[in-house]
């Protein structure tokens, strides 16, 4: 080290058979050898022999390489076999430093991927989030903006920057909530209705979202409009609705004839009567059913003190 020789000097800490005194004297000098050797000394830290060495103590050596291709590689390598969100946020920096926008942008889809497998997210998204903003990445922000959840933020944003397509594919993301989501398709509809779209193209944007009535959209259609125009629409509606009260009649229906067959089973009950033989026992804990409080007797002659069942 005293002759600035780092190629030497990290070929002999590699050659440190103790793993110890080896990790320790990497993570020690690693500012210096990556900063001056960073190809020889990624390589090296990549190999078996470093592993176990605390990647998060090399992240300021990390951070100090001017070719941070070169840094990512190693920081990719770890987290093959790590967990560790700090990582994570640093490849997530790295990427967005080397403007490298496609895997930026993949990287986002694999933690969305995680997302809607209930899985946990690997990356503070927060994080992430200032850095798409710091770089300019305008379609990785509305990405993270889902991942938070925040999919109003998402579709405005995706609208602002008159990505439609975007808007609509986050406005479906959000399909756990009825409401929020025909909410969204409101504000697609709001921004993309113009005064001349044609009406074919008012209800095949309702048939996308299909969470979208004539109701919703008829607050953005122009006053010009005659009514011929979307009759036949408004017929279809018609019929759309006429089915879903027949819907919910069957329903009302089928829930009615099920009450009244309850009721006529616990009325039947209540004149129901079992023999309980004297020497009945608990079928949970095994003592004497009677003589022992209150106790419950079920139809398939199955027995239980009441203590028991609590």
């Amino acid at each position: 080290m005293t002759n600035r020789d780092f190629k030497s000097a990290i070929e002999t800490v590699n050659q440190i058979k103790h793993t110890e005194t080896r990790h320790r004297l990497m993570a020690k000098y690693a500012s210096e050898f990556l900063s001056n050797e960073p190809q020889l000394a990624i390589r090296s830290m990549c190999q078996p022999a470093y592993y176990g060495l605390p990647a998060e103590s090399l992240v300021p050596a990390l951070l100090s390489i001017k070719d941070r291709a070169k840094a990512d590689l190693y920081v990719a390598h770890e987290m093959s076999h790590s967990n560790s969100r700090m990582l994570a946020n640093l490849h997530v920096f790295f990427l967005a430093a080397e403007n490298d926008v496609h895997e930026f942008t993949a990287f986002l889809d694999q933690q969305e991927s995680l997302k809607k497998a209930n899985l946990p997210v690997g990356i503070d998204t927060e994080f992430a989030l200032g850095v798409a903003r710091r770089f300019g990445f305008r379609e990785a922000e509305a990405k993270i903006y889902c991942l938070l959840g925040r999919y109003e933020e998402a579709v405005r944003f995706a609208l602002r920057n008159r990505n439609v397509k975007m808007a609509k594919r986050y406005a479906n993301m959000s399909s756990g909530d009825e409401r929020r989501k025909r909410g969204l398709w409101i504000m697609i509809a709001g921004s993309v209705i113009e005064e001349e779209m044609g009406m074919k193209r008012v209800f095949k944007l309702i048939d996308k979202s299909k969470v979208l009535t004539l109701g919703d959209v008829m607050q953005f259609l122009s006053p010009k409009l005659r009514v011929e125009s979307f009759k036949d629409g408004v017929i279809c509606e018609l019929k759309k609705y006429s089915s879903r009260i027949d819907a919910l009649k069957s329903e009302i229906e089928n829930c009615k004839g099920l009450a009244e067959e309850t009721e006529a089973q616990l009325k039947d009950s209540r004149g129901l009567a079992l023999h309980v033989p004297v020497d009945q026992y608990c079928d949970h804990c095994g003592q004497r059913l009677l003589g022992s409080g209150k106790s419950y007797v079920f139809p398939c002659l199955h027995a239980f003190h009441s203590v028991s069942l609590n």
